[in-house]
């Protein structure tokens, strides 16, 4: 199980996106929510580096990781990287705005659940709107644009390196550089007189000085290139583009993608909407406090009537009375799992997992009303079909007019097989009944407050009309889950358990309505 510290609070911020050092978890400080003190040292964080952060732990919208673990005699500090995502940077923007300051840590395996807490390990923490730990504060923030701004400063200062280098130094350069720029002249032109020598007479001419070599920093300018201001600063410098010099080989990874890029976690893949049982709630229900249900039904009725008084006979009848008694039935399911999933703190996959096993139980628990409602019927014929009228709403009416003769109590449910439902609603407004009341959806519907349920399980033209209070449906409150160490194999066994039982009150009000007789 996975408990949720809502332990930080954001106390600065930086303009540009990048990460946060946090103080997670204060130690000695008592949670305001629950009766929780977390003591030095106690948080296992060993395997929480690169664990996903999130947005008031919601696993659809993961904004960064945690690293830089570091736990001190104050509380345990890390560091949350936002990923360069619109959910991060409006993330940091309600951080910013004072919306959503704190972070919350997601812890399992805490030990003892209150109180002084000497053991929990943490599997990811969720950014979030109030805190339960007020000390616990984001306490530094770092940006990555200041890593490219660095790398273009770094740039700039060896641009301006090269063009001092290049620029002359002495009025014999300068010299130099216009005597280059003037006209060749022949022998005869010149002046041997100034030169008789050929050489250059100008004693007090200063030799420029040797600059020092400049050098680029390979590292800063290829992290400045990924951003795309740098790139094009470099472009427009002469520094990339297709007049780039530098002799670089590239780098591929092509066939071991996966050795090189970290895949996305998708969690469980979806697999239909979770199964919501549909024939439980037709039937009253009760919690189960023991694994056998037993009671008593009295058999034949209390014929009350007149009497001509004067101390004469009291009208009297015999009744008699029946045990009832019915073990519960059990249901199980369980699974031997791999240590690894709880040590790493996947509570995803042991989230899934349990999720599963309580849909199974849903789904038997289903199939076990609907199975007793089937045995427990009373067979009637309906009467012959009218025309114009869908054979499914004349079995119904006939069966709840069976049961309203026997029961005197109004049916309160019909279950229908597909073919029959499909009939029903493919009528057309001018075949409705006129004086029933019918609404029909794609799998139930309801006709003058009876509720019509659709059984796809079902044989084809079949229809059970009944009254709830003739069964009742018990279970054991909820689902069991037990969790039980494998040592020896390295693992755990994951299991639930459940019980259901019955009663049945009144078998005449449930019918099974079978067609007309031809």
């Amino acid at each position: 199980m996975t408990e949720t510290f809502s332990t930080g609070q954001l106390i600065s911020f930086s303009e540009q996106r990048g990460t946060l050092r946090y103080k997670l978890a204060p130690y000695g400080e008592k949670a305001r929510d629950r009766d929780a003190t977390f003591s030095t040292g106690s948080i296992n964080f060993s395997n929480a580096e690169g664990a996903i952060v999130n947005v008031e732990h919601d696993k659809f919208r993961p904004i960064g990781k945690l690293s830089n673990f570091e736990s001190t005699s104050e509380g345990l500090f890390c560091t949350v990287t936002l990923a360069d995502t619109t959910l991060g940077r409006d993330t940091f923007t309600e951080a910013k705005e004072g919306l959503r300051t704190g972070i919350s840590m997601e812890l399992s395996e805490m030990s003892p659940a209150t109180g002084l807490i000497t053991s929990a390990t943490l599997s990811g923490a969720g950014i979030c709107v109030n805190p339960a730990l007020g000390s616990a504060r984001l306490i530094q923030a770092f940006s990555e644009d200041e890593e490219i701004r660095a790398a273009l400063e770094e740039i700039k200062t060896s641009i301006d390196a090269i063009d001092a280098a290049l620029e002359p130094t002495s009025e014999a350069e300068a010299e130099e550089d216009s005597e280059e720029e003037s006209p060749l002249t022949t022998p005869e032109e010149s002046s041997e007189e100034e030169n008789p020598n050929g050489f250059n007479m100008n004693e007090n001419a200063v030799p420029a000085p040797t600059q020092p070599a400049v050098t680029l920093s390979y590292e800063s300018l290829a992290e400045a290139r990924k951003d795309a201001r740098v790139r094009e600063a470099l472009i427009d410098t002469g520094l990339a583009g297709e007049t780039n010099a530098f002799a670089l080989s590239p780098v591929t990874h092509t066939g071991h993608t996966s050795k090189i890029e970290q895949a996305a976690f998708l969690g469980e893949l979806w697999s239909g909407a979770r199964y919501q049982r549909r024939f439980a709630p037709l039937v009253s229900t009760g919690v189960l406090t023991s694994w056998k249900v037993e009671g008593f039904k009295f058999v034949g009725d209390f014929l009350v009537d007149t009497y001509a008084g004067d101390l004469a006979e009291i009208p009297s009848n015999a009744v008699t009375t029946v045990a009832y008694s019915e073990e519960a039935l059990r249901c199980a399911h369980g699974v031997k799992v791999d240590r690894k999933f709880r040590d790493f703190g996947n509570a995803e996959f042991l989230r899934s997992l349990f999720e599963k096993q309580t849909e199974g139980y849903a789904k038997l628990s289903d199939k076990r009303v609907l199975d007793r409602i089937k045995a427990m019927a009373t067979n009637t014929t309906a009467k012959a079909y009218v025309a114009g009228v869908a054979p499914g709403f004349s079995r119904i009416l006939d069966g709840a007019l069976a049961v309203l003769a026997t029961t005197n109590e109004l049916p309160t449910f019909a279950i229908l097989s597909a073919d029959l439902h499909r009939e029903m609603a493919l009528t057309t407004e001018f075949d409705n009944l006129k004086f029933l009341t019918t609404s029909l959806g794609l799998a139930d519907g309801s006709m003058d407050g009876m509720q019509i349920v659709v059984a796809n399980d079902l044989p084809a033209n079949t229809v059970y009309v009944g009254h709830k209070n003739a069964l009742q449906f018990f279970e054991f409150g909820s689902i069991i889950r037990v969790e039980a160490e494998d040592v020896s194999h390295g693992g755990f066994d994951e299991a639930v358990f459940g019980y259901t039982a019955f009663v049945e009150h009144e078998k005449k009000a449930i019918v099974k309505v079978l067609p007309p007789t031809p």
